[in-house]
């Protein structure tokens, strides 16, 4: 579930943490994006769905390493981004997928090459 789909909305809402919910997607849409502002919101709304069931609560709570795939003779893979740069999605580009979407943007994730 993602913060900014229909599903976390709705349970914010049965949960009575709607209006933290939406101040957090207020400022991560926002044009004054500041990571440090949300943070407490985050583990508001973490404790609110641990507090009814989600043992990992909304976010992610623990960021550990991903390596990338192999990238072959080139040394750079192709990966869908948030398109503001925003958040930590990497989603690996390939074949003839589309853009993934970002819920809370409303938009498409920004193709970008990283090298490994």
């Amino acid at each position: 579930m993602a913060l900014g789909d229909g599903g976390a909305r709705e349970l914010a809402a049965e949960f009575g943490a709607s209006e933290v919910l939406e101040r957090v997607l207020g400022v991560v849409a926002g044009p004054n994006w500041d990571p440090d502002v949300v943070t407490a919101d985050l583990d508001e709304l973490d404790r609110v769905f641990r507090d009814h069931g989600f043992d990992g609560g909304l976010t992610e709570g623990f960021r550990s390493f991903r390596s990338l795939p192999d990238t072959g003779p080139h040394g750079f893979v192709e990966v869908w981004m948030c398109p503001a740069a925003r958040c930590s999605r990497v989603d690996v580009a390939g074949g003839e997928n589309p853009s993934p979407m970002c819920a809370i943007l409303q938009g498409p994730c920004t193709l970008r090459k990283l090298a490994k």
